[in-house]
């Protein structure tokens, strides 16, 4: 079983180690900003339901919830288009 203090003696010793120990590190850390991020930022999580309670009812019609728009002109007009063909309730 090898222990987390031996990992740097072993990657001095073993150098074809080294990628393996960043792309790990490197896949951790993302994986640890996108939740993160999900938890933060979107407005599938609510942290605080006496604010309020359905943050997902407050989105504008230009406002942006994805992590990466392709295309921002794009994202626009379909959405000034649903817009329009949303009915009034």
């Amino acid at each position: 079983m090898v222990e987390l203090h031996n990992i740097p003696r072993m990657a001095v010793k073993h150098w074809g180690l080294v990628p393996l120990f960043v792309s790990i590190g490197l896949g951790v850390v993302g994986a640890t900003y996108y939740t993160f991020r999900l938890a933060t930022h979107t407005t599938d999580v609510t942290w605080n339901r006496t604010k309020n309670p359905y943050p997902w009812l407050h989105v504008g019609p230009n406002e942006n919830t994805k992590f990466l728009v392709v295309d921002k002109e794009e994202f626009v007009k379909a959405n000034a288009k649903r817009q329009a063909e949303r009915p009034e309730f």
